[in-house]
C-alpha cells in the first residue's frame, strides 16, 4: 500500500525543521516545539490540514512584525537550502500561507517575498489571494516576472494567474476575462524552460474551456512559429481537439470534413 502523502511530515522533517528554526531564532525551543507534534489531534489531521497547522504554529514562532517574518523566513530559507532540501519541494509549500495571512495588507513586502519564496516552494496557490485583492497590480507584476532569470519565478507568472488551476482558488474575473492573462503567456511562448512551457499550455487549455474562440484566434497567430510553440499549442488545444472542435481540428491537420469509408465494421 502506498505511503499516504501527509506522512511527508515525519521525524526526519521535523528534526531538519526544527534544526533550521534554531538557527535563525535564538529563542526557539526545539524541543517543545517536537512535542507539540506528537498529539492525537496531529494524528488526525490530513494533508492540507497539517499545511494550516504548520503555518500556524511557524507564524507564532516568527517576529510579530511582518517585515522581520519576511526576512526571517528567507533566513530559514537559505538555511534549509543548506541542509539539502530541493527547491520546489511539497513539504514547506505552507511557508507561502504565512505571506498570504499577514501579508495582504502590504502589497510590496509581500511582492518581495513572493518572488523570493516561489523559487524555494511554489506560491501558486497562497498567491491568487492577492490577484483577487490587487488583480490590476499583480497582473502587471506577472508580466514584469515572465523576464525574470529563474524559472520558478517565470512558470509562477502562468501558473499562478491560471483561471481554473487544480486544487486553487477559481479565479472568477479571469474567468469571465481572461484577456489580462495574455500579455503574460505571449512573453512566455519562447521560453526556454519546458517546465514554463508546460505551465502555459497548461493555462491555456485553462482558458479554451470557457473561450474556445479565444485561444482558436491565439492559436492562428503562434501556429508555426517555432517547435516549442507547436507543442505548447497542441497541448493548450487538448481539450478542443477532444470535443472536436472544427477549427483546432483543421490547423492541426485533421478535419471531420475528410472523406472516409467503413467497411465490414463489426463491434
Amino acid at each position: 500500500m502506498a505511503e499516504l502523502l501527509k506522512h511527508i511530515y515525519n521525524a526526519s522533517f521535523f528534526e531538519t525543521y526544527a534544526d533550521a528554526l534554531t538557527e535563525v531564532i535564538p529563542t526557539f525551543d526545539k524541543s517543545t516545539f517536537i512535542v507539540s507534534f506528537h498529539t492525537a489531534h496531529w494524528d488526525s489531521l490530513e494533508l492540507k490540514q497539517r499545511m494550516a497547522f504548520l503555518a500556524h504554529t511557524t507564524a507564532k514562532i516568527l517576529p510579530a512584525e511582518y517585515h522581520e517574518k519576511v526576512k526571517t523566513i528567507l533566513r530559514l530559507i537559505d538555511v534549509l537550502r543548506r541542509s539539502s532540501v530541493k527547491d520546489q519541494n511539497l513539504e514547506y509549500i505552507f511557508m507561502a500561507d504565512i505571506i498570504t495571512e499577514y501579508g495582504l495588507d502590504d502589497l510590496k513586502t509581500s511582492l518581495s517575498a513572493i518572488e523570493h519564496i516561489t523559487q524555494f516552494i511554489s506560491f501558486e496557490f497562497a498567491g491568487r489571494a492577492f490577484i483577487i485583492r490587487y488583480p490590476k497590480e499583480m497582473m502587471r507584476q506577472m508580466v514584469k516576472w515572465t523576464e525574470h532569470h529563474n524559472e520558478n519565478v517565470r512558470r509562477y507568472a502562468s501558473e499562478g494567474c491560471r483561471p481554473r488551476l487544480p486544487w486553487g482558488t477559481k479565479l472568477t474575473a479571469l474567468v469571465h476575462d481572461p484577456s489580462p492573462c495574455i500579455p503574460v503567456l505571449e512573453k512566455l511562448m519562447e521560453d526556454a524552460s519546458l517546465y514554463v512551457r508546460k505551465s502555459v499550455a497548461n493555462h491555456l487549455n485553462d482558458i479554451s474551456k470557457d473561450h474556445p474562440d479565444l485561444v482558436v484566434e491565439y492559436i492562428k497567430k503562434w501556429k508555426g512559429r517555432s517547435d516549442n510553440t507547436d507543442w505548447i499549442l497542441r497541448h493548450g488545444a487538448r481539450t478542443l481537439l477532444k470535443n472536436g472542435n472544427h477549427e483546432v481540428l483543421h490547423i492541426f491537420g485533421t478535419s471531420r470534413d475528410n472523406a472516409y469509408n467503413m467497411e465490414h465494421f463489426h463491434l
